[in-house]
C-alpha cells in the first residue's frame, strides 16, 4: 500500500511539474526576456549603428553579441508551445534556434574576451589585426559554423549529442578562463616600463580595467557552468530532474545574457547611475 501510495505521489508530482510548473517557468523566462532582453540589445545595436559614428572595429563582435541575443528572442514562442502542448512541438524549428544561439553566443563571448587577451598581453599584434576586415572575416565564419550546428541540430532535436557539447563547453570555458586570468595577472603585475607614467590616472584605470574583467569572468561562469554541470550528470538523472535542471540552466542563460548590454551602455555612458555604483 505505501509503495502504490508512493508511486501515485511520484506521477502525480511529474505531472504537475509537466503540466502546470514547467509551462509557467518557461513563459515566465521567455516573457523576461522579451521584456528586458530585446529593448536592451535592440538600443546597443542602435547606438553602436547610429549613422553619425563610424563603427569602430573593436564593437564588431559587441554588434553580433547583440543580433545573436535577438536572434534567440525567436526560439521563445516554439518552446512556450512545445511546453504547453506538445502536439504543438517543432522539434526541428526549436533545435535550429538552439543550434545557432547557443554555439555563436558563446563563440562571440570568446572572441571578445580573446581579443581583450591580445590587446592587454600582445598589443602589437593586436594592432596588426585591428583592422575591421579580420573582424568581418570571424564573424561570416562564427556565423557559419552557427548555421550548419543549427541545421544538424534541427534533424537530432530532441536527441542532441550531450556529450559533444559538454566537450565544447569545456574548450570555451577553458579559453575564456585562461585568457580573463592572465589579463588580470598583467593588470596586477605590470611590466618594467609601465611604471613611469602618471600613478593616478594609471591606477584608475587598470582598477575599472580589473573590475570589468571580473565581472566579465564571473558572468561567462554563471552563465555556461549550470549547462555543463547538467550535461555531465545526463545519465545519473531522472528525465524529470534533467529536465529540471535544463529548465533552471536556461533561466540563468538568459538572465546573464543581459550582462553585456548593460556593460555596452555603462561605457556609451547611458547608466551613470549605474557606473558611479559599479565603478
Amino acid at each position: 500500500m505505501n509503495i502504490s501510495s508512493t508511486r501515485n505521489s511520484s506521477i502525480h508530482s511529474e505531472e504537475e511539474w509537466e503540466y502546470i510548473v514547467k509551462p509557467f517557468f518557461v513563459i515566465s523566462i521567455h516573457m523576461l526576456n522579451y521584456l528586458l532582453g530585446l529593448p536592451l540589445n535592440s538600443y546597443v545595436m542602435v547606438l553602436l549603428l547610429h549613422g553619425c559614428r563610424r563603427l569602430d572595429p573593436c564593437d564588431v563582435f559587441t554588434l553580433n553579441q547583440a543580433a545573436v541575443e535577438i536572434f534567440f528572442l525567436f526560439l521563445g514562442p516554439f518552446h512556450i508551445m512545445c511546453d504547453v502542448k506538445m502536439d504543438l512541438c517543432f522539434y526541428d524549428v526549436i533545435g535550429f534556434f538552439v543550434g545557432v544561439g547557443m554555439l555563436v553566443r558563446s563563440l562571440f563571448q570568446c572572441w571578445v574576451c580573446l581579443e581583450r587577451y591580445v590587446a592587454v598581453i600582445h598589443p602589437i599584434t593586436f594592432l596588426m589585426f585591428r583592422p575591421l576586415r579580420y573582424r568581418v572575416v570571424i564573424c561570416v565564419v562564427t556565423w557559419t559554423s552557427g548555421l550548419a550546428c543549427g541545421v544538424v541540430c534541427m534533424f537530432m532535436f530532441p536527441f542532441l549529442p550531450y556529450r559533444v557539447i559538454l566537450a565544447y563547453a569545456v574548450i570555451v570555458l577553458s579559453i575564456h578562463v585562461f585568457s580573463c586570468m592572465s589579463i588580470l595577472y598583467k593588470l596586477r603585475h605590470p611590466g618594467p616600463g609601465e611604471r613611469n607614467a602618471d600613478r593616478a590616472t594609471e591606477d584608475r584605470a587598470k582598477k575599472r580595467a580589473f573590475h570589468i574583467v571580473v565581472i566579465n569572468l564571473l558572468t561567462f561562469l554563471v552563465q555556461n557552468t549550470p549547462f555543463s554541470v547538467v550535461f555531465c550528470m545526463q545519465d545519473t538523472l531522472s528525465m524529470m530532474d534533467f529536465s529540471l535542471a535544463l529548465a533552471i540552466s536556461l533561466a540563468i542563460n538568459i538572465m546573464m545574457g543581459f550582462m553585456n548590454p548593460v556593460f555596452v551602455l555603462l561605457k556609451a555612458g547611458k547608466l551613470s547611475f549605474l557606473k558611479s555604483a559599479c565603478f
